[in-house]
C-alpha cells in the first residue's frame, strides 16, 4: 500500500492528495491522544471507514461521480 502511494501520488488530482494526508494527520492526532502506536493497517481502516461515510452522502446527494473522481485513486490501492 505504501509503495503504491508513493510512486502514484503524483498521478493523484490534488484533491485526492489533500484529502489523503488530511486523513493520515487526523490518524496519527488520534493515535497520539491515546497514546497507541499508528499503524499502516490502522490507517487504512480510518480511510475505509470515512470512504463509507463519503459512499453514503453521496449517494444521498446524487453526487457519485464527484465521490468516484476524489475518492478512486485513493482507495484503489486498499482493495487490492
Amino acid at each position: 500500500m505504501l509503495n503504491y502511494y508513493q510512486r502514484s501520488v503524483g498521478n493523484m488530482p490534488k484533491p485526492s492528495i489533500r484529502l489523503l494526508t488530511l486523513i493520515s494527520k487526523q490518524y496519527i492526532w488520534y493515535c497520539r491522544a491515546r497514546s497507541v502506536d499508528p499503524t499502516l493497517e490502522g490507517l487504512r481502516d480510518s480511510i475505509l471507514a470515512k470512504v463509507r461515510v463519503e459512499k453514503y452522502v453521496s449517494k444521498i446527494k446524487e453526487k457519485i461521480a464527484e465521490f468516484d473522481r476524489v475518492w478512486n485513486p485513493i482507495t484503489n490501492p486498499l482493495t487490492e
